[in-house]
């Protein structure tokens, strides 16, 4: 009796989840940009939304098999960055201006 509804619902969080962010990305580009992270906007702005949700993932606990979701989410970034020329220290910045700059809400670092 309650599949339906926390299916509809988690559907719904998952459609929404990148429309909500959708106003913070020139917040989090611009934060970049300050500290001197520039590189293609798509991309960035792509690893920002897996960044969050995996953070989103995480926020909800449960028992994770492997390795959290945060983790596995920074190594894909390290990644999808390095073929960007980002270094790794940069990759840090673009770890913390994502959860603090472009989706907040699932708790700044």
């Amino acid at each position: 009796m309650w599949k339906i509804p926390v299916v509809i619902t988690t559907a719904v969080v998952v459609v929404l989840a990148p429309i909500a962010n959708a106003d913070n990305g020139n917040d989090f580009i611009a934060a970049l940009a300050s500290q001197g992270v520039t590189g293609d906007r798509d991309v960035l702005i792509g690893v920002a939304d897996d960044l969050c949700n995996a953070a989103a993932q995480q926020n909800q606990g449960g028992i994770f098999i492997g390795m959290s979701p945060n983790i596995a989410a920074a190594m894909r970034t390290q990644a999808a960055l390095s073929g960007q020329g980002i270094s790794g220290d940069q990759v840090g910045t673009v770890i913390r201006a994502a959860r603090n700059n472009y989706c907040p809400q699932n708790g700044k670092v």
